[in-house]
């Protein structure tokens, strides 16, 4: 049945009769072929009253407004001598007999041309109207009402308009809504529940839907009793009966009773139907009944039994109206259905949380589980449920929950570990007084202290300070314990445990001394307004104890000056134990590291000539310098096993940058500004004299240390000068901060040089909350071939270099392309920054300055400020503004380089892409994160936020760097590749492009923008984007329409990409953009792009086109985009798998492609590759057919299958031509794929096409049986190579050769034409097509086939033959594909 489609039909096309009636009629004609010439008084009266009848063709018309009608017709009607109700009334039952004119008369009636004071060009449909006069009112109800049994369903009973079926009761009763008056409303009830018991099942769900619009609310009791019997009668009817109920004012006895009803109905419901009964049983409850409602509920809501019983039932759709394939639907209708109500209900979450206590195991093992998931939204979910178990739940039931999370601890498994501190710490923060109680179960996990990280040894002596010391009533209990294990720690001469110690000390004191003024200390009251001096005398002595812990250790020192720079930065601590530390701790910075310029240069050099070098301030200001290399000289000189221990961390330079970081944070805190040590930023450093780099070589090795020494030393000190002043406003600062980033990258430059001569060196540590000892990875040039492949399979995966291997024709495709930009980004930053040291001196190492990160102090988030600085004035920085000279200051593209490359590595750490790397929860050490200490301490909104922020600073350095290649093209007329191309310069400009463009990829596809909360981040990140293109009105776009103006904007950098992988990473971020709506046609855009970069010969450094493995994975993504994107897939691939192939066999061993420059014959197996499985995934996504479809749809499918087969067929017998191992292994592995997509998505469809498309479907056959014969060839080519690569792959492939000739045959049997249906052995041949002969041999021992006549040769012969010209007998022939023996394999 169609229920009110016929309405809006109808009301549209009386608009347009209306519209064209006057051009139809002849002036002053008043009659119509169609008008209802019946004699009866009703009829009469009607015409008189103003309204023209219709036999039931056309439209019924009123000649004026209907309520003009209605008067008229009561006029009529008290003006009739007699009875004349009752023979109005038998004339309008005599009037609907004909069911024409019934449907007619309960649709809307046509206002007539000629009358201008009507309320609309149609009226209310003539019943409706009628009703509108009370005197008839009564009776016509009845009359309606008593046709309504007459419409059983049947064939005869149906109504046809244009072809649909109508549904008359539906519009009857719906005459019966929402009328003015009602006469006489009992009786209208009366019937109309009479009505429900004599009617069809359908009839009685339109009747009892209409009942709440159509009775009064004094008839609802009676109503509801009517329908709960109902109910009860017939459960079909439940779901209807429930809706009006909903709509029905209930008394509270009656609603317990169909509440009781529907509760024990829930047993044997359907599952469709089960939406609709649990909302009606949660918003029928009140606080009273809420908890027995919803215990019931529960026990008798069970999906797993409902969905099995729906599987067996019947397909037809049920009477909720929702599909019953659908289960997985139905169930997340019925999930939102009970979170509406406990959202809107509070009774009814209040009495679901007192359910679930009795599932308390349940929800104990639920979220063991889902704590253990790799995938992250998974295990955030499970980490959600023991928060909130715990918050809900009693003591008791808390302390199973704590006990569990202290068992995930001991698990020993990574990320469980981090979950279940992360769940502690959290109940710790914000609910403190809750968690209290269970600090000794919590103290347990420092048994597990060896196998924690420092960052997790970190969370668990918080979570153990701050039940210890911030609520003294509960954790009294701990507090010496603590002090006994951390003196312990701190004692012991191991590196490892003194570390544990230094943190664990280092947590007490933030707790104890915790400022006022944090976040903790305002959700926990406990924490004291001002510390006593109890407190603060603890406070001091344990500082003391750490400190003269680890006085003989300069790593622990550090980590100790470390970790209070971190709580001071975070103003953790009162200003008391901050003026302690600042007096204590820093005072011997100055003692240890700075002398006097005016005492002369120290003469401990250790006969290395040194220079005071670096120096920034004036003369008048240049008093003090930094003491670096004799310090460096100094500790080398004691490195015996004895001095080593006995020497003091004060005075060892690798304490340099922590102890200043320190005293940074200090001054900060105390004086809000760093003028009290500003000399530092430019005060000078005394090391080695620059004429000693040129003749490093022939040094010592001991003298190479030292030297390498200082100079990471002195890179570590500038960058925490630029960490402590980058965020100064004034210009001499900037200046002064720009010109330290410059002598970094040069102090860089150099430390290259001068590690490739000593490649084995050990830098000094920078960063000390270390797991465990560091070494850097240098892949090294210096081993024959097969020793580096030997290492290269022994060792570990480097972090450094990887250096390219030659491909050929029949290399494998390349590595995964995750680790593209890493690779990419290292190799071409030690091109850039030291060009012999990759272009190869065989006698010395190729490194890269990435395998020495971990010996790098860490860039703070602020330090990236300084990429909004512009052109400062030299001018500016002098105190005398007379000063004659006036030069520019500004960042270099090597600083805007070692900055992108600093930032881009923070952003793929903090930021996490939704397609990221899962949680690992095997016991394998993780890979190792260093650097990132700082960083950590900010959550992954707050750093999106801050970088959001940057973001208009990297688009005005994306813009400069496309700015100069763009002038560069435009220099060498328009020449992509001209002269000064691969110049320094645009080598280093290119190494920032694509920085700036994977910077903008981790902003924009990291997986908190998919979350509402941080949709307005999204937008203003979007915004500024827009803002370089549209400077107003951003601000009121739609998200779609701000992605679509950022993906115009992105795309503009296209043309002047100066290389593949700048071109991957521009590819990256529009697709990233892309997947920020919905809108699927934005994905259209990267298509042109994507085949322009494939159309560009991209040319190396050297001038000479690109090839090797990581230009093949670039060339991958490319390729995929252009097919993946392409409106039609299979008409992206078929050019190239034709034209593009063809064009390269035309050209010589050095050729590419005309069409597609980018395929030679080192890059074919990568298209090869890309084709095949873009041509499987096209194959997958070809739609299904339903019986319903049109034939035209039938005809479409079967042209995409077609095609496919086409395209399969030229790529199967490419491999002919290109016959490399990767090239035969592409196709083995992806001619199954094919051949199973074929027979799982495609045979169902020639299944049902063969006796109208017969010819079509043999000519697609025929076409597959010549690929599947190539790929038997194949199988048997596989085995004369003996490659066991290859032919592990043959048997799964023979099977699938042969379940599809078993298919054909099922097919034609079902279509009677097994005759024509013939099958025998397949000779094994080469891909030349010459005969295997161990297997002729073979064959002929055994006398031949089983018929005992021989094989015809392979032109007369093939696996699969089909006539496409349609012979006499119609044979198809089809041979099976056999093993090596000639024996078949069972196929079934």
């Amino acid at each position: 049945m169609v229920l009110d489609k016929s309405s809006s039909n109808v009301k549209r096309k009386l608009a347009d009769q209306s519209k064209g009636q006057p051009a139809k009629r002849k002036k002053g004609s008043s009659s119509d072929d169609d008008d209802y010439s019946g004699s009866t008084f009703f009829s009469e009266a009607c015409k008189r009253a103003g309204l023209q009848l219709k036999n039931g063709s056309k439209y019924n018309r009123l000649a004026m407004d209907q309520a003009v009608f209605q008067k008229n017709l009561l006029k009529e009607l008290r003006g009739k001598s007699g009875n004349g109700v009752e023979q109005f009334v038998e004339g309008f039952q005599e009037y609907i007999e004909e069911p024409k004119r019934l449907h007619r008369s309960l649709l809307p009636t046509v206002t007539s041309p000629d009358c201008d004071s009507a309320r609309g060009g149609f009226q209310e449909s003539v019943v409706k109207i009628l009703m509108g006069v009370d005197v008839i009112q009564p009776p016509l109800m009845t009359v309606l009402l008593e046709k309504l049994p007459e419409f059983t369903g049947e064939e005869d009973c149906v109504i046809l308009e244009q072809g649909q079926k109508v549904n008359i009761p539906h519009l009857l009763l719906s005459q019966f809504q929402w009328l003015d008056h009602v006469v006489n409303s009992k009786e209208v009830t009366e019937k109309l529940l009479e009505m429900v018991s004599i009617t069809c099942e359908d009839v009685q769900r339109e009747i009892i839907s209409c009942l709440p619009d159509i009775v009064q609310d004094s008839e609802h009791t009676q109503v509801a009793i009517a329908l709960r019997d109902l109910m009860n009668e017939n459960q079909q009817l439940t779901v209807t009966v429930l809706d009006a109920m909903s709509n029905l004012i209930l008394t509270p006895g009656l609603l317990s009773e169909v509440r009781d009803s529907v509760l024990q109905s829930l047993v044997s419901v359907e599952l469709e139907d089960l939406p609709v009964l649990i909302k009606f049983l949660l918003q029928s409850v009140t606080g009273v009944d809420a908890l027995q409602v919803i215990t019931e509920l529960r026990a008798n809501l069970e999906f797993d039994t409902s969905t099995a019983k729906k599987g067996s039932g019947s397909k037809k759709k049920g009477s909720s109206g929702v599909d019953p394939t659908s289960s997985e639907d139905v169930e997340s209708i019925i999930l939102e259905t009970v979170k509406s109500a406990v959202r809107f209900q509070r009774h009814v979450g209040d009495a679901l949380i007192k359910v679930l206590k009795g599932y308390f195991q349940s929800l104990l093992s639920l979220s063991e589980v889902l704590l253990r998931s790799p995938e992250l939204p998974v295990s955030y979910f499970g980490s959600a449920l023991y928060k909130q178990t715990f918050l809900a739940f009693d003591a008791y039931h808390q302390q199973e929950i704590v006990g569990n999370l202290v068992a995930h601890i001991g698990s020993g498994l990574e990320g469980e570990i981090d979950a279940s501190l992360d769940i502690l710490a959290y109940l710790v923060n914000h609910h403190l007084q809750q968690m209290a109680p269970f600090a000794i179960l919590v103290k347990s996990v420092l048994d597990y202290l060896d196998n924690l990280s420092v960052c997790q040894i970190r969370k668990l002596y918080f979570m153990l300070s701050a039940l210890a010391f911030k609520n003294p009533q509960e954790g009294g209990l701990i507090q010496d314990d603590l002090h006994i294990v951390i003196r312990k720690q701190l004692s012991n001469n191991n590196p490892k445990y003194k570390r544990m110690g230094v943190i664990g000390a280092v947590m007490i004191v933030s707790c104890i001394a915790q400022s006022s003024n944090t976040e903790e200390s305002t959700e926990n009251s406990c924490t004291q307004e001002e510390l006593s001096d109890d407190l603060y005398k603890q406070v001091t002595s344990l500082l003391t104890l750490v400190r003269s812990s680890s006085s003989k250790s300069p790593e622990a020192f550090s980590l100790f000056m470390d970790e209070l720079s971190t709580i001071i930065a975070q103003g953790k601590l009162q200003s008391k134990v901050e003026d302690w530390i600042s007096e204590n701790l820093t005072l011997d910075f100055q003692e240890s590291f700075v002398v006097d310029i005016v005492d002369g240069v120290p003469d401990e050099s250790g006969n290395i000539p040194l220079s005071s070098q670096h120096g920034l301030n004036d003369e008048s200001e240049a008093e003090i310098a930094i003491n670096l290399l004799p310090l460096v000289v100094q500790k080398h000189n004691c490195r015996t096993a004895l001095t080593a221990y006995t020497e003091s961390a004060v005075t060892d330079p690798l304490c340099l940058s922590p102890s200043v970081r320190l005293l940074r944070m200090c001054e900060e805190r105390q004086h809000g500004t760093l003028e009290g040590i500003d000399a530092l930023l430019g005060c000078p450093v005394y090391l080695t004299k620059e004429d000693v780099y040129e003749k490093f070589e022939p040094l010592s090795q001991r003298e190479k240390e030292i030297i390498i020494s200082s100079l990471f030393y002195c890179i570590n000190w500038f960058i925490e000068m630029v960490n402590g002043f980058s965020i100064q406003s004034d210009a001499e600062t900037k200046a002064k901060v720009i010109t330290r980033l410059q002598n970094i990258t040069q102090l860089q430059k150099i430390l290259l040089t001068c590690l490739s001569e000593t490649p084995n060196f050990k830098p000094p540590l920078a960063n000390f909350d270390l797991d465990e000892a560091v070494s850097p990875s240098v892949s090294t040039g210096t081993t024959g071939k097969g020793e580096t492949k030997k290492k290269a399979r022994k060792g570990r995966k480097t972090v450094g270099k990887k250096v390219d291997k030659p491909t050929s024709d029949s290399d494998e495709n390349s590595r995964d392309s995750s680790q593209l930009n890493n690779t990419t980004l290292n190799n071409t930053q030690a091109a850039t920054q030291n060009p012999e040291a990759v272009e190869g001196k065989d006698s010395k190492a190729a490194v890269s300055l990435s395998a020495y990160k971990p010996f790098f102090r860490e860039l703070d988030i602020s330090v990236f400020t300084i990429l909004n600085t512009g052109s400062i004035r030299q001018s500016m920085l002098d105190s005398d503004m007379n000063t004659k000279g006036v030069t520019e200051l500004s960042l270099e593209m090597a600083q805007v380089n070692f900055l992108m490359e600093d930032l881009c590595r923070k952003l793929e750490h903090s930021l996490l892409a939704s397609a990221s790397k899962r949680k690992t929860f095997f016991k394998v050490k993780a890979e190792k994160k260093i650097g990132f200490s700082n960083l950590d301490q900010l959550t992954p909104f707050q750093v999106a936020t801050k970088v959001v922020k940057l973001l208009p600073a990297l688009c005005n350095h994306l813009e400069g760097a496309s700015g100069f290649f763009q002038t560069l093209i435009a220099d060498n007329d328009g020449m992509l590749d001209g002269p000064g191309s691969h110049s320094p310069e645009a080598q280093m400009s290119a190494v920032c492009f694509q920085q700036l463009l994977q910077a903008l990829l981790s902003i924009f596809s990291w997986n908190g923008f998919q979350m509402v909360e941080n949709r307005d981040l999204l937008k203003e990140a979007l915004g500024v984007l827009v803002q370089r293109i549209k400077t107003s009105g951003h601000s009121q776009m739609s998200l779609k329409d701000l992605v679509k103006t950022a993906i115009k904007y992105i795309s503009n950098f296209a043309n002047t990409v100066p290389d593949i992988s700048t071109a991957v990473a521009l590819l990256k971020v529009l697709t990233t953009l892309c997947e920020k709506t919905e809108d699927r046609q934005l994905t259209k855009t990267l298509v042109p792009i994507s085949e322009e970069f494939l159309k560009r010969e991209w040319l190396g450094h050297d001038g000479q086109r690109e090839k090797g493995s990581k230009f093949n994975e670039h060339l991958h993504i490319i390729i995929k985009s252009f097919i993946v994107n392409s409106e039609d897939p299979l008409t992206a691939i078929e050019p190239i798998a034709t034209k593009a192939v063809q064009e390269l066999l035309e050209t010589d061993k050095n050729g590419c492609s005309a069409t597609f420059p980018t395929m030679s014959r080192s890059s074919y197996t990568v298209y090869y590759r890309v084709l095949f499985s873009e041509l499987i995934e096209a194959a997958k996504n070809i739609p299904p057919v339903k019986q319903s479809d049109l034939l035209d749809t039938w005809m479409d499918r079967l042209l995409r299958w077609s095609v496919a087969v086409r395209i399969f067929h030229i790529l199967v017998n490419l491999v002919k031509t290109f016959d490399g191992r990767g090239n035969l292994g592409t196709c083995i592995k992806y001619g199954r794929f094919f051949v199973e997509v074929f027979l799982r998505l495609g045979m169902p469809l020639l299944d049902h096409m063969f006796k109208s498309r017969r010819q079509d479907i043999l000519g697609l056959l025929k076409n597959l049986q010549l690929s599947t014969r190539a790929l038997h060839h194949l199988c048997g080519h596989s085995k004369i190579m003996k490659d066991l690569a290859l032919t592990n792959n043959v048997p799964m492939l023979k099977r699938s050769l042969e379940v599809f000739v078993f298919r054909v045959k099922a097919m034609l049997t079902v279509n009677k034409c097994l005759e024509a249906f013939w099958m025998g052995n397949l000779k094994n041949r080469d891909l030349k097509g010459e005969e295997i002969l161990s297997q002729s041999s073979v064959i002929s021992e055994q006398g031949g086939d089983s018929d005992g006549e021989t094989l015809p040769d392979e032109d007369d012969l093939s696996d699969v033959e089909l006539d496409n010209e349609g012979s006499d007998n119609n044979e198809v022939e089809e041979n099976d594909i056999t093993d090596p023996e000639g024996s078949y394999s069972q196929a079934y």
